[in-house]
């Protein structure tokens, strides 16, 4: 996946005979490659064994559906430092109990409330 480009990604199974040479996931600065989940699952240890970063930048962990409700480390992504984010252009909600963070990440809670105009 080059730098800035996007792969979607509906199971692990999407990905086929990449197995045996991995999924190459190459960076830039200013400009990540995305790894998009097009359905609600938790990829788990299985994708991480394929993923090979390369550039130095790391990667996006993207999740396309309006609704996610599966839990995710993000520590076993690539190297742990995966950002997570929203691919498209609706709402994209995370409603898992859980969201797991690598061991040399910390988690930011930012809550936006929205101004009333009105």
């Amino acid at each position: 996946v080059l730098p800035g480009a996007a792969l979607r990604i509906a199971g692990n199974g999407s990905l086929g005979g990449v197995a045996t040479s991995g999924l190459s996931l190459n960076s830039q600065v200013n400009s990540l490659p995305a790894l998009v989940l097009d359905t609600d699952y938790n990829p788990g240890t299985g994708l991480n064994a394929q993923i090979r970063l390369q550039g130095g930048f790391g990667m996006a962990l993207q999740i396309a559906v309006p609704e996610f409700n599966s839990a995710l480390n993000m520590g076993t992504f690539g190297d742990g430092t995966a950002f997570l984010g929203g691919y498209g252009a609706t709402e994209i909600q995370y409603l898992a109990p859980t969201l797991g963070v690598g061991a040399d990440c910390q988690f930011l809670q930012v809550r936006v409330r929205a101004a009333n105009f009105g």
